[in-house]
């Protein structure tokens, strides 16, 4: 069975919890007493996290992530998945590998990674990411101003003047 796995071994859980024939008593037991024992920490980790404080918080307020990965973080999402079909589609030839060919067993869930070498996992990030920020710097800012210009032929803005959104709230309270 795969809970036999010593690379399937699941840290910081008693290993009856790994074990094929536990009903899930003693792992769900355990999680629930391991996210307690940690509560305070977290507490103390989101508190810093939201004043700015420590270390958490001056590394993801860097120039390189706020700057550069940040604005492509939805576009990375997206495309994650294709490139790396893509990348493997295109390394090897004749092996397309698809992710959709296998049984899930979460329905909202890939069933594996992209089977590509340890060390080609940094090419196909920095090139999901070199999409991603093409996308967002050069190809969305050309559809919005296509998709306005398709907008102002059937909307006309000259009749309409400014409306006080909030004057009008206020008012109305």
């Amino acid at each position: 069975p795969k809970y036999d796995d010593p690379e399937q071994t699941r840290w910081f859980r008693p290993s009856d919890a790994d074990y094929i024939g536990d009903s899930s008593t003693v792992g769900r037991l355990w999680d629930n007493l391991a996210g307690r024992i940690m509560c305070p920490l977290t507490t103390l980790w989101i508190f810093a996290m939201s004043t700015g404080e420590g270390y958490t918080a001056s590394i993801l307020r860097g120039e390189f992530l706020v700057n550069t990965l940040s604005p492509t973080s939805y576009n990375c999402f997206l495309f994650h998945q294709m490139i790396g079909q893509w990348y493997f589609a295109a390394t090897r030839p004749g092996e397309f590998w698809n992710w959709w060919q296998y049984r899930k067993s979460f329905y909202w869930f890939s069933p594996g990674p992209c089977p590509v070498q340890w060390y080609e996992y940094f090419l196909v990030i920095t090139v999901v990411v070199a999409f991603s920020d093409f996308m967002d710097s050069t190809f969305a800012p050309m559809v919005k101003s296509i998709a306005k210009q398709a907008i102002r032929l059937f909307v006309d803005d000259e009749g309409e003047e400014e409306v006080d959104v909030a004057g009008t709230l206020c008012s109305l309270v």
